[in-house]
C-alpha cells in the first residue's frame, strides 16, 4: 500500500484521506494471511520518495534460511501492473529450474554489481531468524533494502515443478525442530 508523489505533482488530499483510511481498517492478518500483523497497531508512514533517474530496472530478493542466503529472485517489470517477470538463481548465479506458477520468467538477469556485499547484508539480516526474504537493489554504489518478510505473498503462490517446492520447504528449520 504506496503512495507515490513526485516532486511537483498535485496531492489530491481528499483522495488521500479515504485511500488511508481504507488503508487503515486493513487487517492483513486476514488479507493476506501474515498472522504476525494480527495485533500489530496500524499506522501511516511517509518518507521521502527514493527517485532514482531511470528508475530501478531489477529487484533483487534473497531468501535466507537460518541466515543463510540459498537462493535470489531477480525481478523486473512494473510492480502492481501485471508486468512483472522473474528468474531465480543460486548464489553462484546458475539460474535454478524452478518459477513461481503464474508468474512470466525472464530470460536473463545480470548478475549485480555488488551482489557478494549484498548476500553479506541479506545474511546479516537473517542471522537469527529460520527465514527471511531480504530484498536489497544496487543504484550505482548504494545498496537499498526495500523490505524483508517472514511470508512472502503470505505464502499462498506455489513453486513449479513441485519438487522444489518440498526442496525449499525442507530447508526450512522451525525452532525447535531438526534437520531431516
Amino acid at each position: 500500500m504506496n503512495w507515490f508523489r513526485l516532486p511537483g505533482d498535485p496531492l489530491p488530499v481528499r483522495a488521500v484521506r479515504r485511500t488511508m483510511r481504507r488503508w487503515l481498517r486493513t487487517d492483513h492478518s486476514l488479507k493476506d494471511g501474515e498472522w504476525q500483523y494480527r495485533d500489530t497497531r496500524r499506522r501511516l508512514l511517509a518518507e521521502p520518495l527514493l527517485h532514482f533517474p531511470g528508475g530501478i530496472e531489477t529487484d533483487y530478493r534473497f531468501y535466507c534460511f537460518g541466515g543463510v542466503p540459498r537462493f535470489v529472485r531477480a525481478r523486473t517489470g512494473q510492480y502492481g501492473k501485471g508486468q512483472t517477470a522473474a528468474a531465480h538463481f543460486d548464489m553462484d548465479w546458475r539460474r535454478l529450474p524452478f518459477w513461481r506458477r503464474g508468474q512470466r520468467a525472464i530470460e536473463n538477469a545480470e548478475r549485480p554489481a555488488q551482489f557478494d556485499r549484498m548476500a553479506r547484508i541479506a545474511a546479516d539480516l537473517s542471522a537469527d531468524e529460520p527465514f527471511l526474504r531480504v530484498d536489497l537493489n544496487e543504484v550505482g554504489d548504494r545498496i537499498i533494502m526495500t523490505e524483508m518478510t517472514f511470508h512472502p505473498d503470505g505464502g499462498a503462490f506455489p513453486i513449479d515443478p513441485p519438487e522444489w517446492d518440498l526442496r525449499l520447504g525442507d530447508w526450512l528449520i522451525l525452532p525447535g525442530a531438526t534437520a531431516v
